[in-house]
């Protein structure tokens, strides 16, 4: 099980495949009907390679359906895996995943992945939230994935390859979706972007993701890892901010480059910079290994 949450950042932007830290094999969107059998044998393999190694990888399964995922549970060893993405995750479907859960290895921690029209709504948003929260779920969810593609086909829609998310209807609904879930002290990921000959498109996008408080981003193309890796590092300014901002010496307000600093509300924020810090470091520097 991954320490803190940006561990998780290698699962989707690992660029050294005979190392890889971290995945999630997908057994939903990603693969047709027909081969399901197929990737059910592959995942037996994979728990007995598990098995017989010292050092694995961080790994997660996304089952189809509730259903899958329950009977995944009767293979050997699947308890060597860290747990479930769950798909289509939202009011109606909400007991179901709770079955899965209840019944899952202790070991297991879960990504649910926010992509229906039930989460379109704020208010089934919200009551999604408080169902979390009431069935003691908090500590067992890592991160609330939210699946872009998957919303706005709600809207009969597909995003432009030239506009970052931010530029699209559901605009709104990230900000929704931040208020309600952030609030409540829960992570959300930030949406893949689907053009990977752009960089400068998903540059602009991730910096935007950022300043919005999601974390991780879902690369589909090796020419990807490199950009977010760098984008991760954390500016000078955040940096000394932050580490002055915890500082239990500092005072109650200050100022660094024309710029207030007040730890009483700044504190949070600061918090976070220190972690990426310690997995990315400092823009322009090599991280050590």
């Amino acid at each position: 099980m991954p320490s803190t949450r940006y561990d998780l950042i290698e699962f989707v932007c690992n660029k050294k495949i005979p190392e890889l830290k971290s995945m999630v094999i997908c057994l939903e969107d990603a693969i047709l009907e027909s081969e399901i059998d197929i990737w059910l044998k592959n995942i037996e393999n994979l728990l007995v390679n598990l098995e017989n190694q010292t050092k694995n990888p961080i790994v997660f399964i996304r089952p189809r359906n509730p259903k899958m995922a329950l009977e995944l549970y009767k293979i050997n060893n699947i308890e060597k895996i860290n747990g479930f993405v769950l798909p289509k995750f939202d009011n109606i479907s909400f007991l179901d995943w709770l079955e899965v859960i209840n019944k899952s290895p202790k070991n297991f921690i879960f990504m649910p992945t926010l992509e229906t029209s039930d989460v379109l709504n704020p208010y089934s948003t919200n009551n999604l939230c408080e169902k979390l929260i009431n069935n003691n779920l908090k500590d067992r969810i890592l991160a609330l994935r939210i699946g872009w593609n998957d919303l706005l086909s709600c809207l009969r829609l597909r995003r432009n390859k030239e506009n970052t998310i931010y530029d699209s209807p559901l605009n709104y609904t990230i900000w929704m979706l931040i208020n309600i879930f952030a609030s409540k002290w829960f992570y959300l990921t930030a949406p893949v972007c689907e053009n990977f000959k752009n960089n400068e498109l998903l540059e602009k996008e991730f910096k935007l993701d950022l300043q919005h408080g999601l974390i991780w981003k879902t690369v589909i193309h090796p020419n990807q890892i490199k950009c977010i890796h760098e984008l991760l590092k954390v500016n000078n300014w955040d940096y000394e901010s932050a580490k002055m901002i915890i500082d239990k010496n500092s005072k109650a307000v200050f100022q660094i480059n024309w710029t207030m600093c007040e730890p009483a509300t700044h504190y949070n924020w600061a918090l976070e910079i220190m972690e990426r810090f310690k997995y990315f470091g400092l823009e322009g520097k090599q991280q050590k290994k």
